[in-house]
């Protein structure tokens, strides 16, 4: 064999091996991810287990101040998680610094606040409040540091330590911690320490992250040049992504305000709630890939062909997830509806916010590639049109009184319109389009064309 020969060989092979790459780490990604969400059942199992052990008020009073935690926590971060997701290898541990302390202290003044406030809305006990405050004191700083601290790796390492975390250690340590002191404290006590028990193993799976990105002596020499931290930066960076992640949970709930105001009726509240969590199956297919694909993008940041595959390959995953989930509903809306509760009549609100959810989840990793390697103002861009469109859409459909039916169209409008600008700036701004070929698209044509050959042979 000619040299020139063998090296074009071996260098088509490396080609090869180098474009299958993002899909083997996604693959392993979903993996991780789908093991964590069976061991994650645990924290539901933990919460029926309380519920019958310690009566329903005890057990208000504990998921308020768990809800208090996990919400003070979303907001300290505010984008931090995301933004340090975009920065590069050789300033990536000042950023986690940078990004850990200010979500630490932002959380820290919001739990002392919360905890002033907790003799107000807590049923607990009033000599029984101080295992309350310390939940909040200890949780909703170190679960704050946490969701940032957890995005310090990269990759497949980001991905299976956040699985660790959020997926196995804390689940696992609320149903073990609750069922070791629930034999010897009473509800006020044991489930206020279960909660810091299992936000204290989340957050040294954090830690070991950051030991394990960056190393410790990094991390300490880090620590010790203030004068170095890229806070400016970093705030600039992660606010906008933290204000489109507001703004984009908030379209999911609009519309269920808009029907509440607009009809009034108890009855027409329920019936398009129900569709609408029936529908969210989707968005929670789409938040599930985000995991994946964030992570996947950041590592191949500047590599543009890797990032058109990924985008491929994670629309055509979710394409090929979601077209049986779409086919059952479509086969038998109104009896999936019976099933969950629901109403005959919202079968086409059901198809509807369908259709909406089903292409949000479709186009999502173009939005979570933009995101990651984009400007953060596209991002807030894409989601704040959305919003508007829906928005504006929401309240002529109640002024003119079209029911619940039109303000299904008005969210689906909305969320179509944001998927499709996120697509459209990942394309035209950094030059990253899906490869629609990659679909499958042509192979069934052609499987579908092919009786129609044979008998024209």
């Amino acid at each position: 064999m000619p040299v020139s020969t063998a090296f074009a060989g071996s260098a088509s092979d490396e080609r090869e091996k180098a474009s299958e790459r993002p899909a083997r780490i996604m693959a392993r990604g979903a993996a991780i991810t789908i093991a964590g969400h069976v061991t994650s059942l645990a924290r539901p199992i933990a919460v029926a287990w309380f519920a019958r052990l310690y009566g329903a008020r005890t057990l208000g009073g504990f998921l308020l101040l768990w809800t208090c935690v996990e919400l003070g926590s979303r907001l300290a971060t505010w984008g931090l998680d995301r933004g340090l997701q975009r920065w590069a290898d050789d300033r990536r541990a000042a950023a986690a610094i940078v990004g850990v302390l200010i979500a630490g202290s932002s959380a820290l003044a919001m739990a002392v606040v919360l905890s002033e406030m907790l003799p107000s809305f807590a049923p607990f006990e009033n000599d029984r409040l101080s295992a309350a405050r310390a939940a909040l004191l200890v949780g909703l700083p170190v679960t704050a540091m946490t969701n940032v601290a957890l995005r310090a790796a990269r990759g497949e390492t980001q991905i299976a330590m956040y699985v660790l975390a959020r997926g196995v250690t804390e689940p696992l340590l609320l149903l073990l911690a609750g069922l070791v002191l629930s034999s010897h404290f009473t509800g006020s006590v044991a489930l206020p320490v279960t909660l810091i028990v299992s936000v204290a193993g989340g957050g040294a799976v954090a830690a070991t992250t950051l030991v394990r990105a960056f190393g410790l002596r990094q991390l300490l020499r880090t620590l010790m040049r203030p004068r170095q931290w890229p806070v400016r930066e970093l705030v600039r960076s992660s606010y906008p992504l933290g204000l489109a992640d507001v703004v984009t949970s908030a379209q999911a709930k609009l519309d269920l305000v808009a029907v509440a105001l607009a009809t009034l009726s108890a009855r027409q509240i329920t019936a398009y709630a129900i569709a609408a969590e029936l529908a969210a199956v989707f968005t929670a297919i789409r938040i599930g890939f985000d995991q994946i694909v964030a992570p996947i993008a950041a590592e191949f940041r500047g590599e543009r062909e890797r990032l058109v595959q990924v985008v491929t390959t994670a629309m055509r995953w979710s394409l090929y997830i979601g077209v049986p989930i779409a086919a059952v509903m479509l086969a038998a809306p109104s009896r999936l509806l019976e099933i969950f509760g629901g109403v005959d009549a919202a079968d086409r609100i059901l198809m509807i916010l369908m259709i909406g959810r089903a292409v949000e989840m479709m186009l999502g990793p173009a939005a979570s590639v933009l995101a990651v390697i984009g400007r953060p103002e596209l991002s807030l861009l894409d989601a704040g049109v959305g919003v508007s469109v829906a928005l504006l859409l929401e309240i002529s459909s109640s002024i003119l009184g079209l029911g619940s039916l039109a303000i299904a169209l008005a969210s689906t409008s909305g969320v179509i319109v944001s998927s499709l600008l996120a697509l459209y700036w990942l394309a035209k701004v950094e030059h990253i389009a899906p490869r629609w070929s990659g679909f499958g698209f042509r192979a069934g044509a052609r499987y579908a064309a092919a009786p129609a050959r044979w008998n024209l042979r």
